[in-house]
């Protein structure tokens, strides 16, 4: 989150730990779900749409990939 939002820009509007996702909870490997916009905001829609803001997305998520270290 910290490295997508830095890459962005976008709000940073926190994590939230949910236990009502099915395929979450079956999972044997670390699992999250990134909402990275809001469709009905329409300065949100602009930038998901655009190729440029799609590429920071990309490489936001790619960084924090990266950077992920599980607990242990």
């Amino acid at each position: 989150q910290e490295k997508l939002v830095a890459r962005t820009g976008a709000a940073d509007l926190g994590l939230v730990a949910r236990g009502d996702l099915t395929g979450f909870n079956w999972a044997n490997v670390p699992v999250v779900l990134v909402e990275t916009g809001f469709m009905t905001n329409r300065t949100e829609r602009r930038r998901l749409t655009s190729a440029r803001y799609q590429r920071r997305v990309a490489r936001g998520l790619a960084a924090g990939a990266a950077a992920f270290r599980p607990l242990s």
